[in-house]
């Protein structure tokens, strides 16, 4: 026979656990977001500072904040992409200059 105290106890307890499994996630997502958002912004800036003046949004406040918000707004894949892109187009420059 079940206690049914019992039973609604290790209920609630699952249900905490994956509240808590959730709220870490998240914030874990989170965090990658604002990792991946920084390393654009510095591979944009090796971009500008070598000549590719597209890449100048941080160089004003209020296109600073829109280049953030633009950003923060895609998903982690997108995200990714973006910064593989900018690497890839980052190394062949360099790449080009050293020759």
């Amino acid at each position: 026979m079940r206690n049914p105290h019992i039973v609604k106890v290790l209920h609630e307890v699952i249900e905490e656990g994956k509240r808590e499994r959730a709220a870490e996630k998240q914030y874990n997502e989170e965090l990658e977001k604002l990792v991946l958002i920084d390393d654009i912004v510095k591979v944009k800036k090796v971009l500008f500072g070598q000549g590719e003046l597209q890449h100048s949004e941080f160089m004003n406040d209020n296109a600073a904040g829109q280049l953030f918000d633009d950003l923060y707004d895609m998903d982690l894949p997108s995200l990714i992409l973006l910064r593989d892109l900018y690497g890839k187009q980052a190394t062949n420059l360099i790449k080009r200059r050293l020759q």
